[in-house]
């Protein structure tokens, strides 16, 4: 049986994510969660100045108390909210509340409101009992003691920054996008700590395979998702796709899924836009080591340079391959590593290297293995020209080398970036930005490869590039209206041959009330043939066909309900011209130049409903639900598309059981595979019942040990498919008797996870 470079992939996603566990997991982050718009500039929370508040009258005991409150602009507090606490604390908390002054964030050098949260600690007398109210009798002095003064009897209290935070700078958010918080995104069970694969959870999205990063977003096919970390183009998320991600999750600040259409910042990709931002604030020396029962891993970050500069290092070694080759005769290893070192100039002037890479390797008893691994070296520079503009600059260095026993691929590749954003006037934003990319891939396959052909036909030895720039405009006349019209021009090559593809985009976001808005979009974007996601140096050769083109079409609305909930309702048409997805056409892994060169058209129409509260609340809940259909159409016929899945709901739910405890659980399901019959000429057709529906069910316990300071020893049990559900993949049914079908299944894939982490 021939076995190609994909079939392989899928041998290591199940073989190696089935026993690696990933990193950290801890809720309650310690220093702020920025959730402020896609920009170029930093944000810094704000700062309390004056937060006195008194121990109440009639209180008893310990208490604390978090609000939720807006920082204006003048450093006053407004729309106080209790989110958690008891009476008379509460009512303490928020009547002191009106009194504190704060320095207000900023924005660059901007001044902006924003939206924390904020602890009340209360702490009763020591020695003495709780004083009474006014008309209850004095106190009784403690036995053998004198009685207590009016300072003791009244206890203490203090208000500083929550432990779990959430900072919402006010300002403009693209339209359609979806993003999580890291502090909230490590919340949600069977992401198992990172908030990468908290997407799975994101309307729109849909899994090829149950926990495999592999996403069908609004019918778009995973290889034309572009994932970026901090602008950084990487060619995969995790380790054996279902192990940890390749990046240390506390250097990540947020993560955004844009469905399409996406700003014209980002382009070259025919599908939705994964992008991570990285953390930029200057923290106090932060030290963290994690051990679990697969892999351990840590980081270092601290400021140098009185505060000029901020290092972070980190990274992840697994000793699996000591346990899995204890017991098999497979062995399998992987490590990481990330560092982003930035420092201060001047104070317009700042330059930064960020570096990571990672590691993958299996290795079965017939000596037959698969590497994966890929580096990045990015330099950046960045100049603030005043309030009003500022520019970005970055170079990047990378190299990607996919490795099995009959061949490799490998991938050098530069690329570069400036981008300028100026402030017109308070209406008007203007932003624009050049980039390049080349790349240098070269395959070395041995003639005797079962897929020798194939593999020379789609990923041939040459050199690709791509240079083009964008430019748009972000319109705010008043409070009501935001209008982002935008361009951004590419010119592709791949060995002699060229395309130019030309994307115009468009999106608004218009206020009906306090608390709803409307937002619509409309989008062109381009990219070369491509089909095999995650595989570094796996690019299709050539421009044979023309450039995928597709359309990206979405408009919904947002609304802030009760309960501090958040709901957007969406619909959405995407079409995607000559498209390269014969995933979807045959429901097969393998690698064919023929199934490849096929070039269907790709619809998918949709409603998408979500309704979210804040995880890192003591109560927080999420639940997101996906109604389409996707199709592809060939020269003479139209068919459902293989990998359509009618459904797709997530249901995840956290709550903290006490100061220290927090427990979760969430649910997925969606629809199976459509099938189709074995018949010759019939192969294409998907009209024949689906397979069962997939459902499992995640589960996740966290207890935290709190010590003096801010250090604190966190254990955390995780579960991902505690249900131990099987999912399938592919179906084919009886052309005699059509009613008789047989399911392709994998699984269960089943991930348990423990694991301590410590910080310093």
């Amino acid at each position: 049986m021939q076995r190609s470079v994909f079939a392989r992939t899928f041998v290591f996603v199940v073989v190696g994510g089935v026993c690696s566990t990933p990193a950290s997991l801890a809720w309650a982050q310690d220093g702020e969660t920025i959730e402020a718009p896609a920009s170029s500039l930093k944000v810094v929370p704000p700062a309390a100045v004056e937060t006195g508040v008194d121990y109440p009258i009639g209180g008893e005991g310990d208490a604390v108390v978090v609000l939720q409150f807006v920082v204006d602009r003048d450093g006053s507090v407004r729309d106080v909210d209790v989110l958690a606490g008891d009476e008379p604390f509460a009512s303490q908390a928020v009547t002191a509340s009106a009194t504190w002054r704060f320095e207000p964030a900023r924005r660059g050098d901007d001044v902006v409101p924003a939206k924390i949260q904020f602890e009340v600690r209360f702490v009763a007398p020591a020695g003495a009992p709780p004083k009474k109210a006014p008309d209850q009798p004095d106190l009784e002095p403690p036995e053998g003691g004198q009685p207590p003064t009016p300072s003791e009897a009244r206890g203490t209290a203090e208000a500083h920054v929550a432990a779990a935070v959430e900072v919402t700078v006010e300002g403009e958010r693209p339209a359609g996008a979806v993003s999580f918080t890291r502090a909230e995104a490590r919340q949600v069970p069977g992401a198992l700590g990172d908030p990468l694969r908290a997407v799975e959870t994101m309307p729109g999205v849909s899994p090829t395979l149950s926990g495999l990063p592999l996403y069908y977003v609004r019918g778009a096919p995973p290889a034309n998702m572009g994932t970026f970390i901090d602008e950084v183009r990487i060619p995969l998320l995790y380790h054996a796709f279902l192990g940890p991600s390749v990046i240390h999750p506390e250097l990540m600040e947020r993560v955004t899924l844009y469905p399409g259409p996406y700003p014209a910042s980002y382009g070259r990709f025919a599908g939705a836009i994964l992008a991570a931002d990285l953390r930029t604030e200057r923290y106090e020396p932060d030290y963290r080591v994690e051990v679990g029962i697969f892999d351990s891993g840590g980081y270092v970050e601290t400021p140098f340079a009185d505060g000029q500069g901020n290092m972070f290092i980190g990274g992840r070694y697994s000793y699996l391959g000591a346990l899995v080759s204890a017991v098999t005769p497979t062995s399998l290893e992987f490590w990481n590593y990330q560092s982003l070192i930035e420092y201060d100039l001047s104070p317009r002037d700042t330059i930064g290297v960020f570096v990571l890479g990672a590691f993958d390797y299996l290795e079965d008893q017939l000596d037959d293995f698969f590497g994966t691994e890929f580096h990045r070296v990015d330099l950046r520079y960045r100049h603030d020209f005043d309030s009003d503009t500022h520019a970005r600059a970055g170079v990047t260095l990378g190299i990607d080398r996919t490795h099995w026993a009959e061949g490799k691929l490998l991938d050098k590749m530069i690329a570069g970036r400036l981008r300028v954003e100026h402030r017109i006037d308070p209406t008007l934003l203007w932003r624009s930005g050049l980039s390049f990319s080349v790349d240098s891939f070269d395959l070395e396959l041995d003639s005797r490869s079962a897929d020798f052909s194939d593999l020379r036909d789609l990923f041939r030895s040459r050199g690709d590039s791509a240079y083009g720039g964008f430019t748009d405009l972000s319109w705010q006349p008043d409070r009501w209206v935001t209008v982002v019209p935008g361009v951004r021009v590419d010119l592709y090559r791949s060995g002699e041959e060229s395309e130019v593809g030309i994307d115009p985009r468009i999106t608004a976001r218009l206020r009906v009330t306090d608390g709803v808005e409307t937002v619509h979009g409309v989008g062109i974007s381009h990219q070369t043939p491509n089909y095999v996601p995650n595989v570094p140096g796996a690019r299709v050769a050539g421009l044979s066909g023309g450039l995928q083109t597709a359309v990206h079409t979405s408009s919904g609305v947002e609304a802030e309900l009760p309960w501090d909930l958040f709901g957007v309702a969406s619909v959405f048409q995407n079409v995607i011209f000559d498209v390269t997805d014969p995933v979807s056409s045959t429901q097969s892994f393998a690698i064919n130049a023929s199934e490849a060169r096929q070039r269907p058209t790709a619809r998918s129409l949709g409603l998408e409903l979500s309704v979210r509260r804040p995880l890192t609340r003591r109560f927080g809940a999420l639940l997101s639900y996906t109604l389409s259909r996707s199709t592809r159409t060939f020269d003479t016929f139209t068919t459902l598309a293989g990998s359509d899945r009618t459904h797709v709901v997530n249901l995840a739910g956290m709550y903290t059981l006490g100061p220290n405890w927090r427990l979760g659980a969430r649910g997925v399901a969606y629809s199976g595979v459509p099938g189709r019959l074995e018949a010759q000429g019939q192969r294409r057709v998907f009209d024949q019942g689906r397979a069962p529906p997939f459902v499992r069910a995640d589960l996740r316990l966290e207890r935290r040990f709190r010590f003096e300071g801010d250090s604190y020893l966190s254990v955390v049990a995780e579960l991902l498919n505690a249900t131990f559900s099987r999912e399938t993949i592919r179906r084919v049914c009886n052309p005699a008797q059509p009613e008789e079908c047989t399911n392709t299944t994998v699984g269960p894939i089943f991930l348990p996870n423990l694991k301590v982490e410590a910080r310093f």
